[in-house]
């Protein structure tokens, strides 16, 4: 995970910073009190604690995203909510973090 990221992500459990541990193929976010959030192929990662009763999307509805994404469908409004992220918060810096909740 980038590094400048991570460096801003606090556990949604105790607060604590997260670091990221791999343990053979798996890779996952964890902090000091042993909390872990498990990171996706795709470079995400959940953050929210218990139980969710959702169980992810398929293998299929990933790929279709990813493609739909890839196409550039979304970049109009990529930009758009970029542009309106960084003059809503002037001074943001070099290096903006906007998290999707």
């Amino acid at each position: 995970m980038e590094p400048r990221i991570l460096e801003r992500l606090r556990c949604p459990v105790c607060g604590e910073p997260l670091a990221e541990a791999t343990a053979g193929t798996a890779r996952a976010l964890r902090c000091p009190r042993r909390h872990s959030f498990d990171l996706a192929r795709q470079g995400y990662v959940n953050l929210l604690a218990g139980r969710a009763p959702h169980v992810g999307d398929t293998a299929e509805m990933v790929a279709a995203r990813a493609d739909f994404l890839a196409a550039g469908h979304y970049d109009l409004i990529s930009a758009a909510l970029a542009d309106a992220a960084a003059q809503a918060v002037p001074g943001l810096g070099a290096y903006p973090l906007v998290v999707d909740a």
